[in-house]
């Protein structure tokens, strides 16, 4: 009877495997592993600060010296003219009547400086740079505008010229008193104004030569 036993079950158990296998359906494949998101980008790295801008420098009476063309800055072809150059007054450069001074002392002048040159050779031709000090950056930029409007009321042309300085304006015409031409490059460098003028009538001035005068001002300015 045991041995009955044994052999039913052992029947009963092929029975359910195979009873398992045939009513099961098949199982359907798994989903393949959905991929891992993708990494965020990652930040670009931050823009480094901009330089910061140079500033312009702030100019005292006892610097104008050092900062003015000399003999060593002398244009080709011309000379340094000592006796006409070096520290002056309003009354030195004709400025006398109040209607002159009054404005310039508004704007909060505090001195003038000239540099002149000659032709070496038979020539007319002359240089002269005059440097106007002011209190403030301010009071100069007012006045370089000064400068260009009695240039436009003179009936100069403009010329063209790149930027010199913090701002500037160019410009040729003829000489009222004594005759002759001229051109004139006038900038401003932080509280100074610098006016360069070229001019001749037997030689009259050039534009390169102009520019170039004003160039050697604003290196020598800037150096200082």
């Amino acid at each position: 009877m045991r041995r009955s036993i044994a052999l039913a079950l052992a029947l009963l158990v092929t029975l359910l495997m195979v009873g398992c296998g045939d009513s099961s359906t098949s199982a359907e494949p798994a989903p393949p592993p959905a991929p891992p998101p993708s990494p965020s980008p990652s930040p670009p790295p931050p823009s480094p600060p901009p330089a910061p801008s140079k500033t312009s420098p702030t100019f005292t009476k006892d610097d104008l010296p050092r900062i003015a063309l000399g003999p060593k800055n002398a244009p080709s072809g011309l000379r340094y003219l000592k006796e006409e150059s070096g520290p002056t007054t309003l009354a030195g450069i004709g400025l006398i009547l109040p209607r002159q001074t009054r404005p310039l002392r508004a704007l909060g002048f505090k001195a003038v400086h000239d540099s002149v040159f000659v032709a070496k050779a038979q020539s007319d031709q002359r240089v002269s740079q005059r440097l106007w000090l002011f209190r403030n950056r301010r009071g100069a930029s007012a006045w370089l505008k000064k400068t260009r409007d009695d240039s436009v009321a003179l009936q100069w042309a403009p010329i063209g010229a790149p930027q010199l300085g913090d701002e500037s304006w160019a410009a040729r015409g003829l000489i009222q008193i004594g005759g002759g031409e001229a051109m004139t490059h006038a900038f401003r460098l932080g509280n100074a104004v610098f006016t360069v003028s070229m001019y001749g009538n037997v030689t009259p001035p050039t534009e390169a030569g102009a520019l170039a005068a004003a160039k050697a001002a604003l290196a020598k300015a800037s150096r200082g």
